[in-house]
């Protein structure tokens, strides 16, 4: 149960699934992607999705995030490497991975299939400073927290919060910072011009 909590909201138990789709919890669908703990397994790839009782909610989810990052131009069109290194990128084609999750809410409940794509960074295919030059991960402060919630206290403020769906797909990189990357079953290359 502790196990559960902490990532809670990543965990979909198989009757919560079962129950969202309206078929029974022993259905060969939901049995096939049921783990051993009881829980749903979420796909590593669209190729995994496709054959699953949730395979409208994944390309559904894709789309989404696939339409936030062409409507803010974070890819280019897809091109040869030539033409990339013909715009002064140098470096090795990254490639790129969807990450899959279901989200539930506090009660329980399937919230929404969440889709995100992501660099595939590891030490194998990213080096620093050819791929990236410095890193970022906002981390909570317990004494900026403390503060704020002194502040709503003191002023008889209300708390909140809130989700930015695309928060990270706001940033441009700068023309020396783009990369060159690879996106699953496309022939070419395209070029990563804002964050992922």
């Amino acid at each position: 149960i502790v196990a559960r909590e902490q990532v809670g909201c990543f965990v979909v138990t198989a009757k919560v699934f079962a129950k969202h789709f309206g078929v029974e919890e022993s259905d060969p669908r939901v049995a096939k992607i049921t783990g051993k703990d009881g829980t749903i397994k979420a796909p590593y790839c669209f190729a995994e999705a496709r054959g699953r009782l949730d395979a409208k909610e994944w390309s559904a989810s894709w789309d989404k995030e696939w339409g936030s990052i062409q409507s803010r131009n974070i890819l280019s069109d897809e091109m040869s490497l030539d033409e990339i290194r013909a715009q002064g990128i140098t470096s090795k084609p990254v490639p790129l991975r969807n990450v899959m999750e279901i989200k539930k809410t506090p009660l329980g409940e399937i919230a929404k299939w969440k889709s995100r794509l992501v660099v595939q960074g590891h030490s194998g295919n990213v080096r620093k400073f050819e791929h990236y030059w410095e890193t970022f991960s906002a981390s909570p402060n317990i004494a900026t927290t403390r503060l704020m919630l002194t502040l709503v206290a003191q002023f008889g403020y209300h708390r909140g919060n809130v989700d930015i769906e695309t928060a990270f797909l706001w940033g441009n990189l700068p023309k020396n910072e783009r990369l060159a990357v690879k996106l699953k079953g496309e022939r070419g290359f395209r070029i990563l011009w804002g964050n992922l």
